[in-house]
């Protein structure tokens, strides 16, 4: 038994034209999913938090035991948990390892890109 997929395509497009109009949707599915895992991250109080506490400090790089006491009623694992989705959609890094201590800073321009790629993908993005 075969199956055949069809696709909704401009009538009389050409396969070339085809081709393209399917790299493209493609393009912005990846593109749409990106940004719910980037919205993800960001959905979350805890993580909100921590990202206003390293931001606040620019100049420095706060430790995950030192996270816990700004937090307030968090356990390590819950923050080291917290970093880990901030750190694999790249909103922070890891700018410091002392034996087991790693101190982390927020990744500014990629926290502004995130908050900005929604409106950008739906075209609400103001341009100047």
């Amino acid at each position: 038994m075969t199956t055949t997929t069809t696709m909704n395509v401009p009538f009389g497009a050409t396969l070339r034209e085809d081709d393209k109009i399917c790299r493209e949707r493609e393009g912005r599915a990846r593109q749409a999913q990106t940004i719910a895992r980037l919205l993800e991250a960001l959905a979350d109080p805890t993580r909100l938090e921590i990202l206003r506490l390293l931001h606040r400090e620019p100049q420095c790089s706060l430790a995950v035991e030192e996270l816990v006491d700004l937090v307030g009623g968090k356990e390590q694992p819950t923050i080291s948990h917290h970093l880990r989705r901030l750190l694999k959609v790249g909103l922070v890094r890891c700018a410091l390892k002392k034996g087991q201590w790693r101190y982390y800073v927020t990744e500014q321009a990629a926290v502004v890109a995130a908050c900005m790629a929604p409106l950008d993908y739906i075209g609400l993005a103001q341009t100047t």
